[in-house]
């Protein structure tokens, strides 16, 4: 078998003993038969604990001469193998996690034992992730002190050496590490316009944001696409104005390519058709390329009204094909359904009420996502959505009530839908740290995602300033138009504000001068209100009158 082979260790999690050395694994002392290639998955695993490997490494790994097609069967056999010895499951991990088309994790906590000493004797060494080391153990004798001394000598090194690389080198150095750094790849962004109401009856309106809603999630789904957020989604059609239409001239196409930044466009038209003791829905969609005008496809798809779920799962999953984007398999679509409501009912208010959030009518979006809660009172991302219109409408209290029961039904989810909620969460207790860690997951994972970045800096703002100016700085390097979106500087603006503001006004003149070009007032008005927030407080020049 060639592949790098394992460190030599032992590592203990929950009831199990993996020992890198002996080649072994046991639970509570007894042995685990594992074969040579699951055990050298979980030996990968176990020793990158709470990071994710992707499947590419643990083919270089350990499958290295094998073809694409014998290494995803064999990989698929031996992470059930991992997960069977112990005792594992992929729907509730408590140890391997799966990450649909990304790769899989640790997530156990995990002990690392010394190796040279009697197993009634060895001192844990406690794995901290960021970087952080703590040795801890009952002796201390001079062998243990020896080696303790050894390690934060170490550590200390490290750390030295990165102060040395981040600040020794002054201000210049730092700076032309940021510049040199790759520019982000972007993937193939979606925007979902939504659809036109043919009947026109006033009472089906809300199918067109529900559809919307769930073919968003559909189209989601593994990561491989873009989604434009239905929230860009909402304000392009304000500033355009855009109308639910079935087509789009080149023009309104090629300015969709800029503002929000769409490479492709979904959108199409729908009606109900009476059928034998139920409604029919036919939903006609229409992918549109936004640099070339043209049209890529047009599909039409029917089912029953009673069942939008399915009716929408068939239509992302014939899209994807048509985007050239692999079909979702059984873990990732069950993920997705989790993601969506559960009830006709809920789907309703769920996406009135959003939409009103997008709108900044926090009132009328509390009181649609309250009936969304009560028409499914397990669904996360409604008491996540509630929770955000609680915290606009002066009700912290309430907010953070919703926001930690989200957190509490949301095991079921996506991870990136996990960590949005995670972060609303913190955000909502004022958890700074915890929200940015949220943040930082997300954005790693997605580093073409202007949203999730600015989630990140905004979060870093109430700690560090320095490294909110870092992360927007990063922002700057995903390809156009997205690093150059009006709100990377809008935030630089509010991230100098009552500190430096000459910096806070140039920022803000950028971010002033993209919006207007891009004909988006909410952003420039939302930039005059941060020079405002400045301006009145120091002083009643003509100029901080004309901001507010």
């Amino acid at each position: 078998m060639s592949g790098v082979e394992p460190k030599l260790g032992r590592y203990r999690f929950g009831p199990f003993e993996l020992d890198t050395a002996e080649g072994s694994l046991s639970r509570n002392g007894s042995p685990v038969r594992l074969q040579d290639l699951p055990y050298r998955l979980l030996v990968m695993l176990v020793e990158r604990q709470g990071e994710i490997i992707t499947r590419e490494e643990v083919r270089q790994r350990l499958w290295p001469e094998n073809t694409f097609v014998e290494f995803d069967n064999s990989l698929g056999v031996a992470i059930r193998k991992v997960r069977d010895s112990l005792n594992d499951e992929a729907e509730t991990p408590r140890y391997v996690e799966t990450l649909t088309r990304r790769g899989y994790r640790f997530v156990a906590p995990v002990t690392v034992l010394e190796p040279d000493a009697p197993k009634s004797e060895r001192p844990p060494l406690q794995i901290i992730r960021e970087g952080s080391l703590t040795v801890a153990g009952a002796s201390d004798n001079a062998s243990t002190k020896r080696r303790r001394f050894f390690a934060i000598a170490a550590s200390a090194l490290v750390f030295a050496g990165i102060a040395v690389y981040w600040f020794g080198s002054g201000p210049s150095t730092k700076a032309t590490a940021v510049s040199k750094a790759l520019p982000v790849r972007a993937r193939r962004s979606v925007a979902v316009l939504g659809f036109r109401n043919l009947a026109g009856r006033p009472e089906d309106g809300w199918l067109s944001l529900a559809l919307a809603e769930m073919l968003n999630t559909e189209l989601a789904a593994g990561g491989d696409l873009r989604m434009v957020s239905g929230e860009d989604v909402a304000r392009v059609k304000r500033e355009l104005p855009l109308t639910d239409e079935e087509s789009l001239a080149k023009g309104t196409l090629q300015r969709l390519g800029i503002n929000p930044g769409a490479d492709i466009v979904v959108l199409g038209s729908y009606t109900l058709l009476p059928g034998k003791g139920k409604n029919l829905i036919r939903l006609d969609i229409r992918i549109q390329d936004t640099a070339g005008g043209e049209t890529l496809t047009e599909q039409a798809f029917a089912g029953d009204e009673a069942d939008l779920f399915n009716l929408a799962s068939r239509a992302g999953s014939s899209l994807r094909q048509n985007l050239g984007v692999s079909s979702s398999n059984a873990d990732t679509t069950s993920a997705t359904r989790y993601a969506l409501p559960s009830t006709e009912r809920a789907a309703k208010y769920y996406a009135e009420g959003r939409a009103k959030l997008w709108a900044y009518d926090f009132a009328g979006a509390r009181d649609l996502l309250v009936k969304a809660v009560a028409a499914d009172p397990h669904f996360s991302l409604a008491h996540s959505a509630l929770s955000e219109a609680l915290w606009h409408s002066g009700y912290e209290v309430k907010a953070r009530s919703e926001a930690l029961r989200a957190r509490e039904l949301d095991n079921q989810l996506p991870q990136e839908q996990r960590l949005l909620v995670e972060g609303q969460y913190r955000r909502s207790i004022s958890d700074w740290p915890k929200a940015v860690e949220a943040y930082q997951s997300l954005y790693h994972s997605f580093p073409d995602s202007l949203d999730y970045g600015l989630l990140l800096a905004s979060a870093q703002m109430s700690i560090k300033r320095g490294d909110a100016l870092q992360t927007l700085a990063s922002l700057r390097r995903i390809p156009p138009p997205s690093g150059e979106d009006a709100r990377i500087d809008m935030l630089e603006a509010s991230a100098w504000i009552n500190i430096d503001l000459t910096k806070a006004r140039a920022g803000a003149k950028r971010a002033i001068e993209k919006a207007k070009a891009q004909g988006s007032y909410v952003l420039e008005a939302r930039t005059y209100g941060i020079l405002c927030q400045q301006g009145s407080g120091i002083s009643s020049s003509a100029e901080a009158m004309r901001d507010c």
